[in-house]
């Protein structure tokens, strides 16, 4: 995942399954910048420096972990928000705005109370938000293909949904989730009906990709 920061820097993330990590066995630069020319993009291949790619080496891997709630407060006490109430896969970049929302959200819900009703407001604000968590959540989960095949029809439709305009776009090969959430302000659940077919076919196929991998090893 890389998002640009300008013309010539751009921030990203790569996540791999915990037993395959692609720079386990790199031991120079030359392994980190021939791998980037071979995977990833020419654009972002020819960003990676061979300083960058010496701090790549050195940098920590992380694991990444999703929390679900299918309750997010306890009468007028508890409230979970951000990531206690919905982490998921940094894949759509989501993390932050999600919990930003949240509290935007609960402090409008606590607005339109008589006399500062918590107890109405937390049951409100939950009642509205739940189904946004859970759309967000698959959608940073099955947004992007794991398996090879599906990918090579991901990176198909994008290709074909960049060529054509805007409007058309979305008509011929679908929408994408990436693109609604950075280009619009519809709301998760939203995007997640706009993209539903998509994300049912990979969150199949992912499941069946995740499976054949564990029977393989």
């Amino acid at each position: 995942l890389a998002l640009p920061l300008s013309e010539s820097e751009c921030s990203g993330a790569i996540n791999f399954p915990q037993d395959n990590n692609p720079f386990q066995n790199m031991t120079s630069p030359d392994d980190v910048l021939e791998f980037f020319e071979r995977r990833a993009p020419k654009t972002l291949a020819k960003l990676v420096s061979r300083q960058e790619a010496i701090n790549l080496l050195e940098r920590p891997i992380s694991r990444l972990y999703s929390v679900r709630c299918d309750q997010i407060h306890v009468e007028d006490k508890i409230l979970l928000v951000g990531d206690a109430a919905h982490a998921t896969s940094n894949t759509l970049g989501q993390g932050a705005n999600s919990a930003l929302q949240d509290v935007q959200l609960f402090f409008h819900a606590l607005s339109q109370t008589s006399n500062d009703n918590w107890d109405h407001a937390l049951t409100t604000y939950s009642q509205a938000r739940l189904p946004c968590l859970r759309a967000v959540r698959e959608l940073s989960e099955f947004a992007f293909p794991q398996s090879p095949k599906l990918m090579k029809e991901f990176l198909f439709r994008s290709k074909i949904r960049n060529m054509l305009p805007s409007w058309l776009g979305p008509l011929v090969v679908g929408h994408d989730a990436m693109q609604l959430l950075a280009d619009t302000d519809l709301s998760y659940s939203r995007v997640h009906r706009k993209t539903r077919r998509w994300i049912a076919r990979v969150k199949k196929a992912n499941l069946k990709h995740a499976a054949q991998q564990t029977s393989n090893e």
